[in-house]
């Protein structure tokens, strides 16, 4: 039986947000992939220098896999890292997966607003943007489509969805 809810969705912040949001409506314990990354000092572009791109990869398919295999979690998580097949397995097995669907157009709002660090990384991701987009609404269990970056509304609209799943299953 699957013990974990895992939330995907392009705009790191507004999941965290919302991630938490439910896990503390529901009571579970809340994980973050990202924060479990840094938490176990994987700094990608160091580890890119010294070891290379596919070591990275194996270091982030571990860290998946061990937050999957956590209890009773709200796990939150990108997806970029959601994307990849081992990655995606492994949430399936443990997890139901939501996918908090936003409008490319809302992304790009988003990424316009932001300084320009991290205005760069994102803008990389709104180029695969529909391709991502397609693998989660395909690999997902439940598909949100959120309006806004409002975190209240998006919050009652998912939850309402967690629900109705496990009230169907």
């Amino acid at each position: 039986m699957k013990t974990n809810i895992a939330c995907v969705c392009f705009v790191e912040d507004f999941n965290k947000a919302i991630s938490k949001m439910i896990s503390d409506h529901l009571d579970l314990y809340y994980a973050d992939v990202n924060d479990y990354l840094e938490f176990n000092m994987v700094n990608a572009s160091e580890v890119i220098s010294k070891c290379g791109v596919d070591y990275l990869e194996k270091l982030e398919n571990d860290c998946v896999n061990s937050v999957a295999s956590f209890e009773n979690a709200l796990i939150s998580i990108e997806p970029r890292l959601y994307i990849k097949q081992k990655n995606a397995q492994a949430l399936a097995k443990s997890s139901v997966v939501v996918y908090i669907k936003l409008d490319k157009k809302i992304f790009e709002n988003y990424i316009a607003k932001l300084k320009k660090d991290k205005k760069e990384e994102l803008q990389a991701l709104s180029i695969v943007f529909e391709d991502y987009d397609k693998l989660c609404v395909n690999n997902c269990d439940i598909v949100v489509e959120v309006k806004s970056l409002n975190e209240k509304s998006a919050f009652k609209q998912v939850l309402k969805h967690i629900k109705m799943y496990y009230s169907h299953g």
